[in-house]
């Protein structure tokens, strides 16, 4: 995958404690050959996004794509980080969050 960066920032989610939130890095890159901004999500804290994601979706979709009139279900493929066990031999593995209907799936793929 070579896209530009066209945004990134550091994002606060709520998790199951209300005094401990999830910290996500998340860096939105040029469209990609299927028309859609692809989103790759890198934990920053001892959560899991892939818990959290309904919730993350909800604030990408508030804080960043509200303002340019993106919507993150139809319009965005997100990427969550797999941990560093899941690393090998210099590829980086993802979790593409697949949004179907009111299922979320995900499936591993190499980016």
């Amino acid at each position: 995958m070579i896209n530009d960066v066209l945004f990134e920032k550091d994002m606060l989610y709520p998790t199951d404690n209300s005094i401990e939130p999830g910290c996500i890095h998340i860096r939105v890159l040029s469209p990609d050959s299927g028309n859609k901004l692809p989103v790759l999500i890198e934990d920053k804290s001892n959560h899991s996004p892939m818990h959290h994601i309904d919730s993350i979706i909800r604030l990408m979709q508030t804080d960043i794509f509200d303002r340019i009139l993106v919507d993150v279900k139809k319009n965005v493929d997100i990427y969550i980080k797999a941990d560093n066990m899941a690393v090998e031999q210099g590829k980086v593995k993802y979790h593409k969050v697949l949004l179907t209907g009111d299922k979320i799936m995900s499936e591993v793929v190499e980016l």
